[in-house]
């Protein structure tokens, strides 16, 4: 299994083997335990890593993105997850499915997008007008 990860020293993306514990930035030197860093990307095939590679440089270079937010461990707090997830719900209501897509896009696996919308229903944030469908309280 390979992933793409990047420096949180220099900033500078690689692909590495997952089955290391540790890997050194090509550019700096420095030493990343990799079960500290953000795999941003993980796969199987070492064909795949170049578009992978590029992906993650894209999205570290825009604007919006905060470097807490970029080199922030992959076990990220719940609430990250949470906020990113609310801030994907749009202004009235939104299929459920839909809204699991939106979740994928801002990187938060389904399993954990379910386990939040369901404490977010619970907790009366949200609200199930219809079978089906979410919308913001």
């Amino acid at each position: 299994m390979f992933g793409v990860v990047a420096c949180p020293k220099c900033h500078a993306v690689r692909s590495v083997e997952l089955v290391h514990r540790s890997a050194g930035c090509q550019r700096c030197g420095y030493r990343m335990a990799l079960d500290k860093v953000r795999v941003w990307e993980r796969h199987d095939a070492q064909a795949e890593l170049a578009g992978a590679i590029a992906r993650v440089k894209d999205e570290l270079t825009a604007p919006a993105l905060k470097a807490d937010e970029i080199f922030a461990p992959e076990a990220t707090p719940h609430g990250d997850m949470r906020s990113r997830l609310l801030d994907a719900l749009p202004d009235g209501e939104i299929e459920e499915d839909e809204l699991l897509v939106r979740a994928r896009g801002v990187r938060i696996p389904e399993e954990k997008a379910r386990e939040i919308l369901l404490a977010l229903l619970t907790e009366g944030t949200l609200c199930e007008p219809r079978p089906g469908w979410l919308a913001k309280v």
